[in-house]
């Protein structure tokens, strides 16, 4: 029984990671523009999805942070002039 039921909850996480979205929105500032870093590792999340919260994502956490928890989250990133 504790097999079958691992099973699903493997499935669920899979299937979690796959719908899970947020926004995040770019931090300006001095040290992106001095050491041309990619501006995503400087961008907040602001909105997550129901299935990103599940796992772990929450708003005020930063794009990379975000990456490492659900590798598969898709992130859009809103500023900088691009959007």
């Amino acid at each position: 029984m504790s097999t079958s039921l691992q099973l699903h909850l493997n499935v669920t996480n899979k299937e979690q990671q796959k719908r899970a979205w947020a926004f995040a929105k770019l931090q300006a500032s001095k040290l992106t523009q001095r050491k041309r870093r990619p501006a995503a590792r400087y961008s907040v999340i602001t909105a997550v999805s129901k299935e990103a919260k599940l796992l772990g994502v929450r708003a005020g956490m930063r794009y990379h942070e975000a990456k490492l928890l659900v590798p598969e989250i898709k992130i859009l990133v809103i500023g900088g002039g691009n959007v």
